[in-house]
């Protein structure tokens, strides 16, 4: 029996496995194990996220699109209104050249006309007014945004 004994332990020193080696890779083997697991976990993070921000990116549009529609429609009112006194200026005006006829038909000055100074004071304003308005410029919004 010894050289049985002896030739099993002459085998198993031929075939020596190195357990230090073996060791390290299961140790890498766990590591890569552990690393696939926190990478998946960081996909379904970055998932969450983009379809977090398309759903803000959509919401931003949306509600950039009610507010400039709402602000056109006001726009579109302000607008009319201007529009609207637009005419005042102009039947003022005909009415001071009927009264500056008339007073030069009479060989009076046109101011010693009841109301004719304020009318034409008023005139001055309404087209400086007007002038303002229509020169008006909506505030730029990309100062707000960069």
């Amino acid at each position: 029996m010894k050289p049985d004994v002896q030739k099993i332990l002459t085998k198993l020193s031929e075939n020596k496995v190195d357990l230090a080696a073996e060791k390290i890779d299961l140790a890498i083997v766990d590591d890569i194990a552990k690393i696939l697991t926190t990478g998946q976990e960081s996909m379904g993070i970055l998932k969450t996220v983009n379809e977090r921000q398309e759903r803000l990116d959509q919401q931003t549009i949306e509600n950039v699109v009610q507010v400039v529609k709402k602000a056109d429609s006001e726009a579109q009112k302000l607008q009319r209104s201007i529009d609207k006194v637009e005419k005042i200026p102009t039947k003022i005006a005909n009415i001071l050249d009927k009264a500056d006829k008339s007073a030069r038909e009479l060989g009076v000055p046109p101011s010693s006309i009841k109301f004719y100074k304020e009318a034409d004071k008023l005139y001055t304003k309404i087209e400086s007014a007007i002038k303002e308005v229509n020169s008006f410029r909506y505030t730029d919004l990309k100062r707000f945004v960069d």
